[in-house]
């Protein structure tokens, strides 16, 4: 009897285990969308701010970059969300799923702005 219980657990845990979402990482261009399994789809919508500090230069703060996300689930209407790098939120529920800004490249340079053109943004959903 106890040995056909703990059979059973296994079981039930091995099967909740393998449904469980693992974490994955998209890098987005400015402008470009990514579907992320079956049911959500992100958009990098736009850097909206980047005060970060440059590289080789001392700053008194870190400085932030705010971006623009668009996140769409199935059969639900689109949602923006705005994520920081260093400042709140830095991460966004939408449709059960979590989505973390992780990194936005390239770092700024004291003697050159980046264009749209030139940012990755990473991110990580779960």
């Amino acid at each position: 009897m106890v040995r056909a219980v703990t059979w059973a657990t296994v079981v039930v845990l091995y099967g909740l285990a393998g449904t469980a979402q693992q974490p994955q990482d998209i890098t987005l261009r400015v402008g470009e969308s990514r579907p992320i399994g079956s049911d959500l789809t992100v958009r990098f919508e736009a850097v909206l701010s980047d005060s970060r500090c440059p590289a080789g230069v001392q700053c008194v703060s870190a400085g932030d970059a705010v971006v623009r996300i668009q996140a769409t689930t199935r059969g639900a209407a689109a949602q923006v969300y705005e994520l920081h790098t260093d400042d709140e939120p830095r991460s966004a529920s939408h449709g059960g799923r979590a989505i973390a800004l992780t990194k936005l490249a390239p770092p700024p340079k004291s003697n050159a702005t980046t264009q749209a053109s030139q940012y990755r943004l990473t991110l990580r959903v779960r």
